[in-house]
């Protein structure tokens, strides 16, 4: 387990019951509504960064995925900077 996630089972699990039911509510809807969307499109936008300094294949190769899904993530990325997000 990460870090990050032992942090965040320690904070939940240090609260009184019923607050663990509220607050793991809270980080679902949170994670799933703002927190996922966001660190999607950021991944998005650093694969287009790092394509300017590099080609799909080396990118690939060098984070372990394969060709196809950064050609994938560049093209979401394009269409993402082409229409305006919803704050």
């Amino acid at each position: 387990m990460a870090k990050w996630e032992e942090m965040m089972w320690a904070e939940l699990e240090a609260q009184p019951d019923t607050e663990q039911i509220i607050t793991a509510g809270e980080w679902i809807t949170r994670m799933t509504q703002t927190l996922l969307p966001a660190l999607g499109r950021h991944r998005r936008a650093k694969v287009l960064d790092v394509l300017e300094r590099m080609d799909y294949t080396t990118l690939a190769d060098s984070i372990g995925a394969r060709r196809q899904t950064i050609v994938r993530l560049a093209e979401e990325g394009r269409a993402g900077r082409r229409k305006p997000t919803p704050d």
